[in-house]
């Protein structure tokens, strides 16, 4: 081995596949990703809703979505990229093949995409959306949770669990918009050894993975704004 190898080590890989990359330091978390990569994973740009983060062909604000959701129930979600096929394959490796690792690459891009478009907000504290305990048993973690949890590592803010699923529901992926509205009414809870927590003076940020419909975002904040919490915002990795 030459001399200067230890010095100069090989270049870094993307971290969503195995092309070589020049790794800038201090750069944007995208310095980490292939150009292909990123172009498949397709990170959201204006135009998009003010509300849930969905790109826009027109000047309007708001989709047409959002704009059926009263003023009290909305959310206000950003989200890194949109839900293309590589976006699928990067959420599939994490979830269902369980390489956990993946956590700290998905989270470090949305923590990117909560500074870029959040900065002014003084978030007290991170949390995530629950997984049945069912769903946690096959899998073996939650996935929301571990993002959570690395945003609040890089952000310098606690990332503790606070819900629960208090029923299962069906897969969301299988089912179409009303049928998910329908089937996560009333599953979701503060866990019972949280509920002496003081939420009056908080700024929430609520996690998930991927948003669809945002009925999912929607019912935990409401969770959370029924418990006290001041402020509820939310941030997915895909939409």
């Amino acid at each position: 081995m030459r001399w200067w190898s230890s010095l100069f080590p090989v270049r870094p890989s993307c971290w969503f596949c195995d092309q070589s990359i020049e790794q800038l330091f201090f750069a944007s978390a995208w310095s980490k990703v292939c150009k292909e990569c990123t172009v498949n994973l397709s990170p959201i740009h204006p135009p998009i809703c003010e509300i849930c983060f969905r790109p826009l062909d027109d000047d309007m604000n708001v989709c047409g979505d959002c704009l059926q959701i009263s003023h009290r129930d909305r959310v206000q979600n950003v989200s890194a990229v949109s839900y293309t096929s590589k976006t699928k394959k990067v959420l599939a490796r994490f979830k269902y093949l369980g390489d956990e690792g993946y956590a700290k690459y998905i989270g470090t891009i949305m923590c990117d995409t909560v500074e870029k478009h959040y900065s002014p907000i003084p978030f007290t504290l991170i949390t995530s959306v629950p997984l049945h305990q069912n769903r946690i048993k096959e899998r073996g973690f939650n996935q929301s949770q571990l993002l959570a949890e690395q945003i609040g590592k890089s952000l310098g803010l606690p990332a503790p669990s606070l819900l629960e699923r208090i029923k299962a529901s069906p897969p969301q992926a299988n089912l179409g918009r009303n049928a998910r509205i329908q089937s996560l009414r009333d599953c979701f809870g503060i866990q019972p050894d949280k509920m002496q927590l003081d939420f009056t003076s908080q700024t929430i940020l609520l996690v998930d993975d991927v948003y669809t419909t945002g009925t999912t975002i929607r019912e935990c904040a409401k969770i959370l704004r029924h418990a006290g919490a001041q402020t509820v915002y939310a941030v997915t990795f895909a939409r």
